[in-house]
């Protein structure tokens, strides 16, 4: 898009909006100085961006829709200049602080839309680039910004935390308006645990900043929360005079979503003075407006209310749409108040409907959600007039824990060492006693050939040859329970992890496949390995693999996967003394090793000869691996990692290359990676556990009558 169009395009939607919402005289020629900075072709890229950033600040409260072009707009220009070779430093900064606000925007209308996830995305790439620049004002928008959305979902704690880290970056920039904003969200927090007289004292404070600075849009939202504590109060008159300022502000700043929220806020003091028609009137107006914004959020709790008040009325198939509507909007949202406000309501509707179990399950859910947010512990811990001093509590005890979460991860290491070396000589005496047998066997069939007639020596010998076959079986099944304790269990999984299954099929008692994985501050890793060999030389090398990665990853920080590899075939060549002399074993394992932030969905992904599957909207991508294995190679380059921001529904599989290569099927033939492709493809959609049986089914009857040729480790995740 040319500079004249975009310029056209902004121009036009500032006028559109003139003439449909009035703005102070001071606004109106804010409007026409960056329309005109805009037009200017002899402007700076960097002048032209910031403008379109600020005309978004302005025209978004009219219509919330006019903040996503504007600020696509600012940011492609700052990307397209952050590209060039000759961009000084000082002007990369310009760029990155631009590109930043517009991240910042963006991020708000995910967050209004209901699109929280997104909305968090936006916020923390925000953050990121003002944490580089060291834009501290930046810094503590986003904090609050991330703040607020963690309280709406109910995490008190980690909200707190996040305002208090903005708080303390206002009060050294001594920003009244950032500070105001700050007291306003600490004081909902107390709102929310019914502490009413320290959520009055806080947005007093709010205000008090607020007005220092003649901020409009910040008094109008404090008196409105004031109001909502004399009406919790029962203090209606205090409540409407507060409603009513509130709302003459709003109107001369044009801020729709304010009014809205104003009208609701007046509608529920109606209802209460049982004056329902009234209230009624005010509920629609608001939802009217609520629902041309599309700010989900409030539409949720609006659509409860009018709900509540229909049944007053006695409209009740009406209340239930409203209540279901909300009851849908809040769980898509997942913010604990919103569901638990709408299940009471469906509780209440489905009791008046004799739908005894429905109502009662609503009821549930209700309760359940709203002990999340009451319960004794939160509210014990957010009740104190000095939120400072509890967040350092806090974070003092959170570093504590921290330390000794890693002493106790020192002290397990060192026991899995020390596992991992008993389990070796475990395996070595087991393959010492097989060479004995071995030995032993050859021997026995001398004799038998020799003394064919001493029969009761050769029972005797056969008796001995089946006690020693039987030690040896025992010996390797007990590695083989040795092997399992270290590998984590096939149905390991919590909270966090997503659906996924793990098809582990040894082709021997003991396996030269192994998976493993860790959670690690929010991030998952998960891998699929195939070891030199199979039965117990490859279990041998499962060990040190296993043990390995265990140890690379007992540090802090997070590595990515190819770092990973990297460090793994170091410590392959190691301890396995290999240096590339002729005849020397040249044993490793081929990898696929995947890193998963739970929250973000960004994943990083490295592979040794073994690829990556990706399947969404039944296509399947396959990433390349690189042709080298763990361990000694002529060739040795560094790992490659690939990096992709996954989205939910989407579907990963690992594996190693047994299920490929069986032989079977009518002409016993390999079963081939394509055959596996269009497999997956068929099934993916299927829930995890169908998927594992399907597969396992599909295996056995490919390999029919024949032998498994490889041992078999097929792992799928769905995002």
């Amino acid at each position: 898009m040319n500079r004249f169009l975009i310029t056209l395009f902004s121009i036009l939607i500032s006028v559109g909006l003139l003439s449909a919402q009035s703005y102070t005289p001071e606004e109106i020629a804010e409007i026409e100085l960056l329309n005109k900075k805009i037009a200017n072709k002899k402007n700076a890229d960097s002048t032209i961006a910031r403008a379109y950033v600020s005309l978004s600040e302005i025209l978004y409260v009219a219509n919330i829709d006019t903040l996503a072009p504007l600020c696509e707009i600012a940011k492609g220009i700052a990307e397209k200049n952050l590209k060039r070779n000759d961009i000084t430093q000082s002007e990369k900064k310009v760029f990155l602080g631009i590109q930043s606000d517009a991240l910042n925007n963006i991020g708000y209308i995910h967050k209004t839309k209901g699109n929280i996830p997104l909305a968090l995305k936006y916020y923390h790439e925000s953050l990121k680039i003002h944490l580089q620049i060291g834009d501290k004002t930046g810094i503590a928008t986003s904090y609050n910004n991330i703040g607020f959305i963690y309280r709406s979902q109910g995490n008190v704690f980690l909200a707190l935390e996040y305002f208090q880290r903005s708080l303390t970056i206002q009060e050294q920039l001594n920003d009244h308006e950032g500070m105001a904003s700050l007291y306003n969200n600490i004081g909902i927090i107390y709102f929310d645990q019914m502490d009413f007289d320290n959520a009055l004292k806080y947005y007093e404070k709010s205000l008090k900043n607020d007005k220092k600075v003649g901020y409009k849009k910040g008094i109008a939202n404090t008196l409105s929360n004031i109001g909502l504590i004399y009406f919790k109060k029962g203090n209606n008159e205090k409540a409407l005079s507060q409603y009513t300022e509130s709302l003459k502000l709003k109107e001369e700043l044009g801020d729709k979503q304010g009014i809205a929220i104003s009208y609701n806020h007046i509608g529920e003091l109606y209802e209460s003075k049982d004056s329902l028609e009234l209230a009624r009137d005010y509920f629609e107006k608001s939802l009217t407006i609520l629902e041309q914004q599309g700010d989900k959020k409030w539409i949720g709790f609006l659509l409860k209310d009018l709900s509540d008040l229909l049944l007053k009325l006695g409209e009740i198939k009406q209340a239930e749409i409203y209540a279901e509507r909300s009851y849908k909007i809040s769980q898509e949202l997942g913010f604990p108040a919103n569901i638990s406000n709408a299940a009471q309501t469906l509780s209440k509707i489905n009791k008046l409907k004799g739908n005894y179990r429905e109502a009662l399950e609503f009821f549930e859910q209700y309760s359940a959600m709203k002990d999340s947010l009451l319960n004794n512990d939160i509210i014990k811990n957010t009740k104190s007039q000095q939120l400072k001093y509890e967040f350092e509590k806090k974070q003092a005890i959170k570093d504590a824990e921290h330390q000794k979460d890693i002493e106790l991860a020192g002290e397990k290491q060192h026991q899995q060492q020390m596992i991992t070396y008993g389990i070796l000589v475990v395996l070595l005496i087991v393959i010492l006693l097989l060479a004995v047998i071995f030995n032993r066997l050859n021997i026995t069939r001398k004799q038998k050939r020799v003394i064919e007639v001493q029969k009761l020596a050769v029972e005797t010998a056969k008796v001995q040859l089946e006690e020693k076959n039987k030690e040896i079986t025992d010996s390797i099944n007990y590695a083989k329970r040795i092997q399992d304790a270290i590998l984590k269990p096939e149905d390991h999984e919590s909270q966090h992890l997503p659906q996924h299954f793990i098809l582990f099929k040894p082709k021997d008692i003991v396996s030269g496949d192994f998976y493993w994985a860790i959670e690690k501050d929010n991030h998952l890793y998960i891998a699929a390995g195939d070891c030199t060999g199979h039965g117990v030389p490859g279990a041998l090398l499962t060990m040190l693999g296993n043990s390995f990665l265990n140890e690379i990853n007992a540090i802090e920080e997070l590595l990515t996967p190819a770092v990973i590899l990297n460090q793994l075939r170091a410590k392959i060549i190691k301890e396995l003394n290999q240096k590339g002399a002729e005849g020397e074993n040249h044993d490793g394992m081929d990898i696929s090793l995947i890193r998963l932030n739970l929250i973000t969905l960004e994943m990083h992904w490295a592979g040794a000869n073994n690829p990556l599957y990706i399947i969404s909207d039944n296509q399947l991508k396959e990433i390349k691996p690189d042709k080298q294995p763990v361990g000694f190679n002529f060739k040795m380059v560094d790992f490659t990692n690939h990096i992709f921001q996954m989205k939910k529904g989407e579907y990963i599989s690992i594996f190693t290359d047994g299920f490929a290569d069986q032989f079977g099927g009518p002409k016993g033939k390999k079963y081939k990676y394509n055959s596996l492709k269009n497999k997956l493809i068929e099934i993916y959609n299927l829930p995890l556990n169908q998927q594992k049986q399907i597969l396992a089914k599909e295996f056995e009857q490919w390999k029919g009558s024949l032998q498994q040729v490889d041992d078999i480790c097929v792992i799928g995740l769905k995002i």
